[in-house]
């Protein structure tokens, strides 16, 4: 998505701090960069990845990646409550309404991120914000393994 880092850009000084409050921040502004793939290493430590173990066989020994790895590495927290857990406050609720709502709108023309991002980008609402983040969230869960 083209457009994903000029909105990032664009709603980062109004919600940066609620980012960085929700511990967010680091891994939003990571979605901002273009990651390349090269298959050559990825094959690579995969011929030295071990089943039994869950580990890589290096020449001098074995490694894993741990959830400490992910702290430093990305900046990424891993304290936090359970995403999977509805909310049912009442605000939550209206909101989740209203998106169902402007999902059927944008159904209409084929939804899309792109189209998401058309309809929401730029409204200046707190509707905006949650569309951003619902998409952030979906890009996320739609990356190509």
């Amino acid at each position: 998505m083209k457009e994903w880092p000029t909105w990032v850009d664009l709603l980062k000084p109004l919600y940066q701090d609620i980012w960085k409050k929700d511990g967010i921040f680091e891994a939003v502004i990571a979605s901002t960069f273009k990651i390349h793939r090269h298959n050559d290493l990825i094959i690579a430590l995969v011929e030295r990845w071990c089943l039994e173990t869950n580990t890589f066989i290096l020449p001098w020994g074995e490694a894993t990646v741990t959830l400490e790895d992910m702290v430093v590495l990305g900046g990424y927290s891993v304290l936090g409550h359970c995403v999977l857990k509805p909310v049912k406050a009442k605000d939550s609720v209206a909101v989740e309404k209203t998106l169902c709502e402007a999902h059927k709108t944008v159904r209409a023309r084929n939804v899309t991120h792109h189209a998401w991002m058309e309809y929401f980008a730029g409204k200046g609402d707190h509707l905006e914000h949650v569309a951003f983040l619902t998409l952030w969230l979906s890009s996320l869960l739609s990356l190509p393994p």
